[in-house]
């Protein structure tokens, strides 16, 4: 996959776009496509070195339109969930 990296404070020649490995979903952590992001100006701070708690190097991403990528297990748990709640909110007791 393509990230947007800096390794050190600057103006924007410090952007880089680097490939790194693309990462797997497990219980605790999703993965998402990204289609566009936007640099917010939060991330501009960040690139000038102007936020402190910040650790180089960083990839920048906070304003984003993307998808969530699961699998099919994941889908049809989802939409048990959505008619479980959907029973629970117009048939009352239902779910007993």
């Amino acid at each position: 996959m393509k990230a947007v990296v800096i390794s050190e404070p600057g103006d924007s020649n410090v952007l880089k776009i680097v490939d790194r490995p693309i990462p797997t979903a497990d219980n605790e952590n999703s993965v998402i496509k990204i289609h566009a992001f936007g640099i917010h100006g939060y991330e501009a701070l960040t690139r000038e070195g102007l936020s402190p708690d910040v650790v180089f190097p960083r990839v920048i991403v906070v304003e984003i339109t993307a998808v969530l990528a699961i699998d099919i297990a994941t889908v049809a748990a989802v939409i048990i969930v959505i008619i479980l709640l959907f029973l629970i909110m117009w048939f009352p007791l239902s779910y007993i």
